[in-house]
């Protein structure tokens, strides 16, 4: 696939062997997040470092060709364009996210290194796969925050409790009651007008307060452990601020632990012994669920916007 080609659909994430590179990377990242929450590096460099040098590849090999034809017309810059906006909108996205407390500094490089292999076409939004990830990202979140809800409420008596209590409350049975309610109501209009957008936009919407809520209560009640000082590592988010003889040490951060705050909590672990920290749920499967059916729908040619067109 030549520049000009390329130029056609912008995304280097619309290059087959890259395809498979990427959703390798995902994977692993995936394992290791589910394994040990944590995500190595080099994923993310590796990432990012495959995706510029196949950019650069196909710019030398247009550079090559309009010089050799001498027509400087050949030269199309507009993926150097995607591939910057695509790592940049990323980036932007994983930066509010991790300094809200909402992801690690593990997801925010995963996520923005991804975002420089599917890109952000500007010159054509809607039909862009920058937009049609992020579709699918909200949408396996919720369904992967459903699956995860339902897993602990099995695995945690604290969650089993709160759930019965707020299911026999008259106002959160209303709140269901309004909310289905809502969805018939949108699908009724949709369908009648032969445009179920809408429905889609409803949905997405709902997904997304719900993973935001299944996984604040989750973290609140069921994430939170006892630790070893000696056991800590960079990342890590603190419960509850570190008292030593009733003076406060360390308070919690976004951000989580930095060297800095290790070192001091080392220094006291005689003293300090554990501390409480709080896991939330690991998100890199939800990036690797919207990565893998992105992934067999370019594979296999399957624009997904036309989908979205149909409904």
């Amino acid at each position: 696939m030549t520049l000009i080609e390329l130029n056609q659909g912008l995304e280097l994430f619309r290059l087959k062997p890259l395809v498979v590179i990427t959703l390798f990377l995902v994977t692993y990242a995936a394992v290791k997040d589910l394994k040990h929450r944590e995500i190595p590096d080099w994923i993310s460099v590796s990432l990012l470092s495959v995706g510029f040098a196949t950019l650069l590849g196909l710019l030398v090999s247009d550079l090559v060709k309009a010089l050799t034809m001498h027509d400087l017309s050949l030269l199309v810059f507009k993926p150097l364009i995607v591939w910057f906006s695509g790592f940049a909108s990323f980036a932007v996205i994983g930066l509010v996210l991790m300094y809200t407390g909402q992801w690690g500094g593990g997801d925010f490089k995963l996520f923005a290194s991804l975002g420089s292999v599917v890109g952000f076409n500007l010159f054509s939004i809607i039909n862009s796969l920058w937009l049609q990830y992020l579709v699918l990202l909200v949408m396996s979140g919720g369904v992967l925050g459903f699956l995860g809800l339902i897993f602990m409420i099995f695995k945690c008596e604290a969650l089993q409790k709160i759930v019965s209590k707020n299911f026999k409350k008259r106002k959160s049975r209303l709140v269901l009651t309004i909310l289905l309610l809502g969805f018939l109501t949108v699908l009724t209009i949709s369908i009648a007008l032969k445009f179920l957008l809408p429905v889609w936009v409803y949905l997405i919407a709902l997904s997304s307060v719900w993973v935001y809520y299944v996984s604040k209560i989750v973290e609140k009640h069921c994430m939170i452990r006892s630790v070893p000082v000696k056991d800590l590592t960079i990342g890590d988010w603190l419960a509850e601020p570190v008292k030593l003889e009733g003076k406060v040490l360390l308070k919690p951060s976004n951000l989580g632990l930095s060297e800095q705050d290790l070192k001091l909590l080392q220094k006291h672990k005689q003293k300090l012994k554990r501390v409480k920290i709080k896991q939330g749920l690991p998100f890199v499967p939800a990036l690797w669920l919207a990565t893998l059916v992105l992934a067999l729908f370019t594979l296999l040619d399957f624009n997904i916007s036309k989908l979205l067109q149909l409904v």
